[in-house]
């Protein structure tokens, strides 16, 4: 997948595995993993299965030491963020303010209760363990032209 497309799929699986959870999200992945692509069309157009439907998803025990689940953009930031993207080319990214970005990345470390950016970037990663090395290693080396020189 480029890394384009990237930026904006992987923020839907990390809120998909955080709402899941682990055991779900792999026995979903496995059986995901092993259809072919025919019925995998046939199964997401069918009507039947309703084990996917919102109110089958088990919620997320609240409890002070969990952290508060991100927003969709927050979560879109912070795979930004974790790709060592500065909150410039952030802002620049998803054509919203530099100031809306800083508020959004002070969201993101409060609610996950991290204190730096290295901090989000471990935090995503950890969530991606499951997926290929290649897409750990992408996510881990930023791309030439997503560095700033001098910054």
């Amino acid at each position: 997948m480029p890394p384009c497309d990237r930026a904006l799929h992987d923020p839907y699986l990390v809120d998909a595995r955080f709402r899941l959870g682990e055991a779900t999200w792999e026995e979903a992945l496995t059986k995901g993993g092993a259809m072919t692509l025919e019925r995998a069309v046939q199964y997401a157009l069918s009507e039947d299965d309703t084990s996917a439907s919102p109110s089958s998803v088990p919620e997320r025990p609240s409890s002070d030491a969990s952290p508060a689940p991100l927003t969709r953009r927050e979560t879109e930031i912070a795979a930004l963020v974790a790709r060592s993207f500065t909150n410039r080319q952030i802002a620049s990214e998803l054509v919203i303010s530099p100031r809306t970005v800083d508020n959004h990345v002070a969201n993101i470390l409060k609610k996950l209760k991290l204190r730096s950016r290295e901090q989000v970037f471990v935090h995503m990663v950890e969530g991606y363990a499951h997926q290929s090395r290649q897409t750990r290693q992408e996510l881990a080396s930023p791309r030439a032209e997503d560095k700033v020189i001098g910054v």
